[in-house]
């Protein structure tokens, strides 16, 4: 089930989130916002998420975001414009994780 929400005092802006995009993974899309914007926000999101414990049937959890930043046109299709971005998130994990990775750009 996909959720949209904004995050005030955070970014400002509208994301939406759809869910079960593959297992541990999620979509964040940032409309009308500059590739700089979007990094500055996806990094603020990543160490906020890193600084928070979470506590689950008693126990304290800690966890980390590896996100692959990419900007779509909308004359591509969803999946040409995501594959880079995919790339971009492996590597940021095989890389040793909580970190944002910039996709390349494809014609």
């Amino acid at each position: 089930m996909p959720y949209s929400g904004r995050c005030p005092g955070f970014c400002g802006k509208t994301m939406w989130w759809p869910a079960g995009v593959g297992g541990e993974e999620f979509i964040v899309l940032l409309p009308n916002t500059t590739h700089r914007d979007a990094a500055d926000i996806m990094t603020r999101l990543c160490s906020a998420v890193a600084r928070h414990s979470f506590d689950w049937e008693g126990e304290t959890l800690r966890i980390t975001i590896t996100a692959g930043l990419g900007q779509c046109d909308c004359s591509q299709s969803l999946e040409k414009c995501l594959k880079p971005v995919d790339e971009a998130l492996y590597k940021g994990k095989q890389q040793g994780r909580n970190q944002l990775v910039l996709a390349t750009a494809r014609t």
